[in-house]
């Protein structure tokens, strides 16, 4: 069984300095398929629907929830075949231009 998992913090950086650390600290652990998920312009829109699935036999997934607020992004799969997906992104800032995130990755496939 795979088990991914990755927690990142980071204070004082602009929200394109955490994500680009992030990127490379996925980068770095061998984790290339979720660093291009992190776009700077989708995370400061927030501009996902938020949804969540539960045990729906027409959906893809046997649960799914996405929040997406400005630099708040939360995902969250479980397949069918019991394979799980998650991804929390978030950015608390201290000033109009700084501040403190947090990024959070669990795979188990």
């Amino acid at each position: 069984m795979t088990t991914i998992k990755i927690e990142l913090t980071r204070s004082n950086v602009t929200p394109a300095e955490f994500l680009a650390y992030v990127r490379s600290q996925l980068k770095k652990k061998g984790i290339r398929d979720y660093a291009s998920d992190l776009d700077l312009r989708y995370w400061a829109a927030g501009n996902d629907l938020e949804f969540d699935y539960r045990d729906d036999p027409d959906r893809p997934c046997k649960a799914e929830k996405s929040i997406s607020r400005p630099y708040e992004m939360q995902t969250y799969m479980l397949a069918w075949d019991g394979s799980l997906y998650n991804e929390i992104c978030e950015m608390n800032f201290h000033d109009e231009k700084r501040g403190s995130g947090y990024y959070y990755l669990v795979n188990r496939f």
